[in-house]
Order: C-alpha cells, then sequence, then structure tokens
C-alpha cells in the first residue's frame, strides 16, 4: 500500500489516547530533567492543599531534583569511548579506507557526546531515535527524544521491527496562513508530509522540494527502545511520581516547621488591633454581645515529628532505588539542615553497574545501525551532493562492531588503593600492574608516564634532602683487662723496676 493511503491511519494512531498521554508523560520528564521542577511541584501541592494553605507553602518548595542526579548516575556508558571496528560482508576486517570513514563519521557527528545524550533519554524515557542528516553539506547527528517521534510497525511477523517512522514537526503555516500540527512520514522506500487531521501536505512538500520517495533505501533513523516485547516501551509512572513526591514531602515538613517555629496566638472575645502580633492569630467569640464575655489570649505551640517524616523520605528513596535494582549508597541520618545534600551522597555513591550492564545490549546495537545506515545508505547519497567534504567511497554492505567498556561496580577509592598495596606489599603486583588496575582505562602511554612522573618526583625529592653520608666504623679489637700483681709499676713505691 502506498504511504499516501496509510496517512489516515497514522493521524489516527498519533491521536489516540494511549499515545498523547505517552507523548505528553514523556514532554514532562524531559521539561523536569532540564530543570523546569519546580510547576509541577506547585500543582500537585495547589491540588493538596486549601488555598490560604498553598499561598504559605509555596515559598517554601523544596525543588530538589532527584530526576536529574540519578538520570546523569545511571547514564555512563559512553564514559569510555566504544571502539568501532568496521568489518565487510563476510566478517572480516574491512579496507583501512572504511575504517578511516567511520573516524571520520565519528568526529562530524562527535559521536561520544551524543551517545552520552542518546543515553540520558534511554534511561530517561527509555528511548529515542538518531537522525543523521546534512547541515551545510556537513554531516550531522541529532538525538531526538521521544515526544518528538512516533514508531509503527504493520510487519505481521516482526512487530518490534520499525515500518513506519513519523517525525512530529511541530505547529506550522499551511498554504492558507493557519497554523497545524506538520507530520512527515518515512518507510523504507517513500517519504510523505502530512496535516493533523490526515490531509497529505502538498504544499509543504512543494516548498521542500520532496518528491515522495526515499532516496536512501532505508528509513533514515535508528530508533533504539528499552523493551524487547513492545515497540513502543511502557511508561514507568515510578518516575514521574517519585520525582514529584520527593519534593512535595520536603515542602510540607518546611511548611510545618514554619509553624512550629512561630506560636498560633488565640483570643476569646479579645481584641488586639493595632498590635504587632506573632504570623498566626485565631480570634475566638463566645458571645457576640460581649455582655457575659470573659476575654483573654493564649498560644499553641504546633508540635512537628521532623524526624519521623524525614525516615519516612529516606525510607521512600531508597526502597524506589532497590526496586530498580540500584544498590542505594550512604545517606547517614537526614535531619532539616543535610536532607538536599544527604539526598544527594546518597545517589553519588549508589552502585549503579547491574543497571549500566543492562544498557549496553541496546545503545550497542544503536550505535552499529547508526554507522552501518550511515555507511551503505546514506553516504553513498550524500557523496554525490555538490561540495559535500569527503566524497570519499566505501565498501559495500559492511558492518560494524562497537564494543563499549565493561561497567565495573562502584568502589571506595582509598579501599582499591590499600588492595593494591597490599598485594605489592606480598609481591603479588607490580607499580604498573597497580596503576592499570586503579586506572583500568588507561592507555599504556599514560601508564608510562605517571610512573615516570612519579620517579621523576621522587629523584627530585631524594636531591632536595640529601641524606648525610655515615662512615663504617673501624674495626676495634677489644683486649681483656689487665689484672694487678705484685710487681705491677703502679704498686711500687718508687714507680719502677728494680
Amino acid at each position: 500500500m502506498s504511504l499516501r493511503n496509510e496517512v489516515a491511519m497514522l493521524d489516527a494512531a498519533i491521536k489516540s489516547e494511549t499515545t498523547k498521554n505517552w507523548i505528553h508523560h514523556n514532554y514532562t520528564l524531559l521539561d523536569i530533567f532540564e530543570g523546569n521542577l519546580l510547576q509541577y511541584v506547585e500543582q500537585d501541592l495547589k491540588a493538596q492543599l486549601t488555598p490560604v494553605a498553598f499561598e504559605s507553602a509555596k515559598y517554601r518548595i523544596a525543588a530538589i531534583n532527584i530526576l536529574k542526579k540519578l538520570v546523569d548516575k545511571l547514564s555512563q556508558v559512553y564514559e569510555t569511548n566504544p571502539v568501532r571496528t568496521v568489518l565487510d560482508v563476510y566478517g572480516d576486517d574491512a579496507p583501512k579506507t572504511d575504517q578511516e570513514a567511520v573516524q571520520w563519521y565519528e568526529k562530524q557527528f562527535k559521536m561520544n557526546e551524543a551517545g552520552v545524550q542518546a543515553n540520558e533519554y534511554l534511561n530517561l524515557k527509555k528511548c529515542f531515535a538518531y537522525e543523521p542528516y546534512l547541515d551545510r553539506r556537513k554531516p550531522r547527528l541529532r538525538v531526538m527524544p521521544a515526544d518528538s517521534f512516533f514508531v509503527y510497525s504493520n510487519d505481521a511477523n516482526n512487530p518490534m521491527n520499525v515500518t513506519h517512522f513519523v517525525k512530529l514537526m511541530g505547529k506550522v503555516k499551511d498554504a492558507a496562513g493557519k497554523e497545524r500540527e506538520l507530520r512527515i512520514a518515512y518507510t523504507d522506500t517513500e517519504i510523505v508530509a502530512f496535516y493533523e487531521g490526515g490531509e497529505v501536505a502538498d504544499d509543504v512538500m512543494s516548498a521542500r522540494r520532496m518528491d515522495g520517495k526515499n532516496p536512501y533505501g532505508k528509513i533514515p533513523f535508528v530508533y533504539c527502545a528499552r523493551s524487547k516485547v513492545r515497540l513502543i516501551p511502557t511508561i514507568d509512572t515510578d518516575t514521574l511520581s517519585m520525582t514529584k513526591l520527593i519534593p512535595v514531602l520536603l515542602t510540607d515538613l518546611g511548611y510545618a516547621v514554619m509553624y512550629q517555629s512561630f506560636s498560633i496566638v488565640w483570643t476569646l472575645d479579645a481584641s488586639i488591633e493595632g498590635v504587632r502580633a506573632p504570623n498566626a492569630i485565631l480570634q475566638l467569640t463566645t458571645d457576640p454581645t460581649k455582655q457575659n464575655s470573659n476575654p483573654s489570649v493564649g498560644s499553641i505551640k504546633p508540635e512537628v515529628d521532623i524526624d519521623r517524616v524525614l525516615t519516612l523520605i529516606q525510607t521512600m528513596i531508597v526502597m524506589w532505588m532497590d526496586s530498580r535494582n540500584i544498590k542505594p549508597g550512604a545517606m547517614g541520618k537526614l535531619d532539616v539542615q543535610n536532607a538536599a545534600s544527604g539526598i544527594a551522597k546518597m545517589i553519588d555513591e549508589m552502585d549503579t553497574s547491574a543497571d549500566r550492564k543492562k544498557q549496553v545490549p541496546f545503545l550497542k546495537t544503536a550505535d552499529q545501525s547508526l554507522f552501518e545506515l550511515v555507511l551503505n545508505h546514506m553516504h553513498p547519497v550524500w557523496m554525490r551532493t555538490v561540495g559535500f567534504e569527503k566524497p570519499f567511497r566505501v565498501s559495500r554492505q559492511v558492518t560494524v562492531d562497537s564494543k563499549f567498556g565493561e561497567q565495573r561496580p562502584l568502589v571506595d577509592p582509598s579501599q582499591a588503593i590499600l588492595d593494591q598495596k597490599a598485594q605489592m606489599d606480598a609481591g603479588l603486583q607490580s607499580r604498573r600492574g597497580a596503576l592499570i588496575a586503579l586506572n583500568p582505562d588507561w592507555t599504556d602511554k599514560q601508564v608510562d608516564e605517571r610512573l615516570a612522573e612519579i620517579d621523576a618526583e621522587k629523584a627530585a625529592a631524594m636531591a632536595a634532602n640529601p641524606q648525610p653520608e655515615t662512615k663504617p666504623e673501624a674495626d676495634v679489637v677489644e683486649t681483656p683487662e689487665a689484672k694487678p700483681t705484685d710487681n705491677d709499676p703502679e704498686d711500687s713505691p718508687v714507680g719502677g723496676a728494680d
């Protein structure tokens, strides 16, 4: 079936409640991740508090963005740059020019920076897409968040195979000057632009010189989702919920502490107008005529069990991390002063190696698929573009093997040093081996340079503080002590011999 005839079906799928909720959820997560947490916490507080209480509480919102810290901690797969090797169709090493092409595209795409961003989106939204494109005849790479595209499959044999990729372009003005949502759909053979409602946007296609054919013979996007059974992964509702709940609970605590700091003054059949009073005043009346009243004034001091509230917050965070197969770090006992720093410290010290190992296969497949798409399908088209910077040829149907660094568990640096020192003292490890064990990502050159630097510092220290030379002591021959005799001269009255 022609893609033009499938536009109405794609439009209906995008407008479904499931898709709209999924796009909105992912938009909210990205908005919070990029720093706009406050408005979402305010919305939740406004729904739970009275208008008067909300007006006071909103000034004490603890906008601690746990989501940002958590995603940054989880997204370290690209901390060590992967090594990409080009193979030919038989699995052998490809020609040198093919490897040089990969290295050139790595540089043009700023691949490892893009990989870090892709890793963040994978942990934030469970999916992302790579979009390679030309910008002023130079190859560039865009990492697309999940709320900016839609994927669809009509493959009966493999429903995980993306047969249709739709890029959500946002609102544009049509030929009549009316603002409408624009989408561009791609298959392996066709490209069609259409407006919301399922109308093909012939005006847009004409303006962009789109003839409806896909020149690459392949969908020019690489889609990566952290799911093996669903093309569009299920929303992690706990992520958004807990991201907002922790600041709400901390705000509740700050709001309660405010009223604990200021006693509530109450009056009974009394007026204190014109008197500077504390923050909260409760005026009560028993007799409106005040004929039989007994005016009085008192105070109420609210009490908040701060420790129990903080323990609850700490427990919820730990249980949330455990549910995601993450080992929380040491937080210590929270108090009002160290709540934010204590939570941040726990995230900094948590062990995410188990989760990161699960991420590697998805990122590895996406990384390899991107370079295979570019080398085999997009580069042959780009090189025919006038002014393209690198019109070199690559072999046909190459594959790329991307090897990622091992995801190691979190180890206390000071303990690791002690362990290596113990092995050296026992004669089981050399200085070079210890450096490699402590810095597994270093090259041989870096290890050699550090050893030379250490030796030079030791030599300089010895030259600055020379040790005094010690002369060997002369051999001393001990003689037995002479015992006095009757003929000893010292005992002779004349001091000599006869």
